[in-house]
């Protein structure tokens, strides 16, 4: 004796094939939509870390100068009864810092464009996915 079990029920309550298949399609478009949004996300999420990672060693290399040039100030204070010695090393060290300064300025206005029209782009995807 051969005892064959029904087939499953679809929850749509229709046994049409075309009405199931066209269910399934709606649900797998719906499923896609929801990957690429997730995998937009993430690619948001992603960039926005590698901007903080970036700009953390950016930040990090301009402090060590900065520090530097903290330590040869308090040199220079430490070191006042010898100012003539000291002296000839001023110029030096206010140039190096106005310098110092011009370069983070002109780095962070070549940078902030790029971040940003890139950070727009991928909101851009997302919000079309939405």
């Amino acid at each position: 004796k051969n005892v064959r079990s029904p087939p499953p029920r679809t929850p749509s309550g229709s046994d049409d094939p075309a009405a199931q298949m066209a269910a399934t399609a709606a649900t797998l478009r719906l499923t896609l939509e929801q990957v690429r949004l997730a995998q937009a996300t993430a690619e948001l999420k992603r960039f926005q870390l590698l901007k903080h990672i970036v700009a953390h060693k950016q930040r990090r290399k301009f402090e060590i100068g900065e520090n530097v040039l903290a330590s040869l100030h308090g040199v220079r204070a430490y070191f006042h009864h010898c100012s003539d010695l000291v002296s000839g090393l001023v110029p030096t060290m206010n140039r190096f810092q106005v310098e110092q300064t011009a370069a983070r300025d002109i780095l962070e206005k070549r940078l902030a464009p790029s971040w940003r029209a890139r950070e727009t782009d991928i909101e851009g995807t997302i919000d079309g996915l939405k």
